[in-house]
């Protein structure tokens, strides 16, 4: 998890932060989703009707996880990219 202590070294060393952001926004709607199922779970049927605002939760969770699948890819190549390196991840 990405945490105040590894942003703030990352500005006093003056290293980029577009992977550190970029990995944060592919985590969190992730998280979102695992934590909306953990709470419908433990309300039971209830949880999945629309009187529910979980219900809501998990749909709008969900619909960025797998709507915005190309938004995620992004994510996960701005993260290469920092890993790899461009000549290797811009092919």
């Amino acid at each position: 998890m990405i945490d105040k202590y590894i942003q703030s070294r990352a500005v006093s060393r003056r290293s980029r932060l577009n992977p550190i952001i970029a990995e944060c926004k592919w985590l969190a709607p992730q998280l979102a989703v695992e934590a909306a199922k953990r709470a419908i779970m433990i309300l039971g049927a209830f949880g999945y009707t629309k009187e529910s605002p979980l219900e809501m939760a998990m749909r709008g969770a969900m619909s960025y996880v797998s709507g915005a699948e190309g938004a995620a890819n992004i994510m996960k190549i701005i993260i290469a990219r920092d890993i790899f390196g461009s000549e290797f991840v811009d092919k």
